[in-house]
């Protein structure tokens, strides 16, 4: 695995690992402390965050494929 790919993969694990317990956050500390507006607000930018996780860690696999050919 190159140094760019493994870095991309690191890198998307991490924010998946940074959504998933902003996602705890939200839900275990933050339900009682927002109004229901503020509470969806913050539930999309953890599910954007989740998304764009995911993309980075498609980018890193997809880096590796390109790298080995």
């Amino acid at each position: 695995m190159n140094r760019q790919a493994r870095q991309l993969l690191i890198a998307g694990a991490l924010l998946m690992a940074l959504a998933t317990l902003l996602g705890a956050y939200g839900t275990h500390g933050l339900r009682d402390v927002l109004d229901e507006r503020q509470f969806e607000t913050f539930r999309t930018a953890v599910q954007y965050q989740f998304f764009h996780a995911l993309g980075v860690l498609a980018v890193g696999l997809i880096a590796d494929r390109i790298a080995v050919r």
